[in-house]
């Protein structure tokens, strides 16, 4: 199954979102057809004419870059600028281009925490304290009953349902959920081509913003769906 550029764009936001950006930033998807497949990707500090050779020779279509490719608002899209060669070219060859800056520079785990485990640094805080302070989210995920527990351990684990002095609260409603999978879908329950109704639990833990990105990573990893 081949996923669109609008599910890997959605992905990237749902690991370093968009609103964590600077208000200067440019993030987010720069070049191409959020309808458009992709079949493979490879990622680069900046785009240049190299990294467009590659996608070319090993058949990529998402390019996803830490420093945008479009930085400045433009006037015209033309060749006689390096940006714009460089857009077109990704744009003629079916090549997207996705840039993840700022809000991948501030994500725990993102570009700057390799280092400082590298140098050994203790006691760090960040130089700029994100705006509101520890900020938290809420996620919600729904899951069959059998492997609630197991969803439910794997995002604690990573840090999610932590509140003052107690640790893993959730909270869990159970339904009914619907789903029609068509071509292409491989369900882990239900068959393709109906409208199929199972039972699920309404899973809802907290999660410190900051911490967002690795609980996400182990819900993917946990639940049995795809």
């Amino acid at each position: 199954m081949t996923d669109s550029l609008a599910d890997w764009v959605a992905l990237v936001d749902a690991v370093y979102p968009e609103a964590d950006a600077e208000s200067w930033d440019a993030t987010g998807l720069q070049v191409g057809d959020p309808q458009q497949p992709v079949s493979a990707a490879l990622t680069c500090l900046d785009v240049t004419p190299a990294t467009l050779d590659e996608a070319a020779a090993g058949g990529v279509d998402l390019v996803i870059a830490h420093h945008p490719l479009l930085f400045r608002p433009l006037a015209r899209l033309t060749p006689d600028t390096a940006a714009g060669r460089l857009a077109l070219r990704a744009a003629h060859g079916g090549v997207a281009v996705l840039a993840a800056h700022s809000n991948l520079d501030v994500a725990a785990g993102g570009t700057t925490e390799p280092i400082v485990t590298a140098l050994g640094l203790r006691d760090v805080r960040p130089l700029v304290p994100a705006a509101g302070g520890e900020a938290g989210c809420k996620l919600s995920v729904f899951v069959p009953p059998a492997e609630t527990a197991a969803v439910l351990a794997a995002m604690a684990a990573a840090g999610a349902g932590e509140i003052g002095q107690y640790r893993e609260c959730s909270f869990r409603v159970r339904g009914t959920g619907t789903f029609r999978p068509m071509a292409g879908a491989a369900p882990a329950v239900g068959e393709r081509g109906r409208r199929n109704e199972v039972v699920e639990d309404r899973l809802e833990i907290v999660v410190p913003a900051a911490g967002l990105a690795p609980v996400i990573a182990a819900l993917l990893r946990a639940h049995p769906y795809e």
